[in-house]
């Protein structure tokens, strides 16, 4: 079963049900502490800098709508641009 979800034209692999505000803080503000995964989930001020996190294969915190005002958690594919590349799709 594919769990992908696309919110505010970013592709999450998997989105979080936790909330950036429940989640433990650590001494870096740009950085919470998940203790139901046991992983660091680091904020994203924009899209851009999501994809660079994501293509380390981090946790992201993003705002994703219009206002700003809802933040969404998880593991978003990284911009293809990011990605390492994909032995399958490599030309002859």
């Amino acid at each position: 079963m594919d769990s992908r979800v696309t919110i505010d034209g970013c592709e999450f692999l998997f989105k979080c049900p936790q909330k950036w505000d429940a989640l433990e803080t650590t001494a870096d503000p740009g950085v919470r502490f998940c203790s139901e995964c046991e992983r660091s989930v680091y904020f994203a001020e924009d899209k851009e800098a999501a994809g660079r996190l994501s293509a380390l294969g981090k946790c992201v915190a993003l705002r994703t709508d219009r206002n700003r005002d809802r933040v969404t958690l998880g593991m978003m594919a990284a911009p293809k641009n990011e990605r390492p590349p994909d032995p399958s799709e490599r030309e002859e």
